[in-house]
């Protein structure tokens, strides 16, 4: 499929990742190609590529959609004529790297952070995270689920895109059950700062999906194909219920933990039914048995952003899922 893009950064062996960066109007893909620079480190087995708007914009620039006449009355109608594209090229990407939607995030800026996020309201199964840097819907949501999490990153003094837009965001979306995190940087107008890199990093990797709190509260418990294996970090060895956990990790997708837990990082790999991993170097497992219990006694933590008592540590801990048949004691080793 023949589109303008820009490749950051491809990996040596088969990516575990797919980060797609979109461009504000004006601008192109080599322009934004630096904002990806920021993430290579974290995830080095990542395929992260740089799309241009399919218009041109100005001498050098691109664009999705035109902003001559936009109005909010017709801006939404501009969008859905142009989603078709925007799905398709994503899909494109996810074909060509082999890597699926729940390894796939968003990362768009001004409109590129508007057509991520109208491409979830299209295409909900599209990918599992959005990064919108000064973005907004162009009518809010009325439906959303949790199989995305929504990171919202937005100046305070964005006299672009008002700040409102992405209050109004993060509301609709509550309200409507999906899974959203709203960060505000201050006296940042409509730009992406080094603080604002730090939070879309910090988002990607130690934020976990609500999703896994509602299975965890729905009563359900895993079964042996829930979650199969964990992957120990390349310096150190675990065993677990006497099975050597196996060696040379990559690191792994871009699903990471809520701020209801702070860890040290690990590097693990589960299934849940589907297959999702976490970036991490060191790691604290505890067993399906005591997460399960763990969330059933402290409902109200899910909300609350609290840590669990559980987790009381001199260390920060993650909690893991591990299968029922294969269930052990704590063991130390994201």
């Amino acid at each position: 499929m023949k589109h303008d893009h820009f490749i950051v950064q491809s990996p040596a062996t088969p990516a575990q990742q797919l980060l797609l960066l979109f461009h504000g109007v004006g601008d192109n893909p080599v322009s934004m190609g630096q904002i990806g620079s920021w993430f290579a480190p974290q995830f080095p087995d990542a395929l992260i590529v740089s799309i241009g708007g399919v218009e041109p914009c100005g001498p050098n620039g691109r664009q999705w959609f035109s902003l001559q006449g936009v109005t909010e009355e017709n801006r939404q109608q501009r969008i859905d004529a142009i989603m078709p594209t925007f799905i398709e090229i994503v899909r494109y990407w996810q074909e060509k790297s082999g890597v699926s939607p729940l390894a796939t995030a968003l990362i768009g800026f001004s409109q590129g952070a508007i057509m991520s996020l109208e491409s979830i309201k299209a295409a909900p199964d599209l990918a599992s995270r959005v990064i919108a840097f000064n973005g907004r819907y162009a009518t809010l949501p009325e439906t959303a689920t949790t199989a995305t999490t929504i990171h919202l990153i937005h100046g305070g003094e964005d006299r672009v895109i008002d700040l409102a837009w992405a209050v109004s965001a993060e509301e609709a979306l509550q309200q409507a059950g999906g899974d959203v995190t709203l960060d505000i940087v201050d006296d940042l107008g409509h730009a992406i700062d080094d603080r604002s890199m730090q939070l879309a990093i910090e988002r990607l990797r130690y934020t976990v999906p609500k999703h896994y709190f509602d299975e965890a509260l729905s009563g359900s418990t895993p079964k042996g194909d829930d979650i199969i294996e964990m992957l120990y970090p390349r310096r150190a060895g675990l065993q677990a219920g006497g099975t050597a956990i196996k060696a040379n990790l990559r690191f792994l997708r871009l699903v990471v933990l809520r701020p209801v837990v702070v860890i040290v990082p690990f590097i693990v790999k589960i299934t849940v039914r589907r297959q999702i991993g976490f970036v991490v170097e060191e790691f604290f497992v505890v067993n399906a048995i005591q997460i399960f219990n763990h969330v059933d006694n402290y409902p109200h933590q899910k909300d609350q952003h609290q840590n669990p008592p559980v987790f009381n540590k001199p260390f920060h801990a993650r909690f893991l899922f591990t299968s029922i048949r294969q269930a052990t004691s704590c063991s130390m080793t994201r």
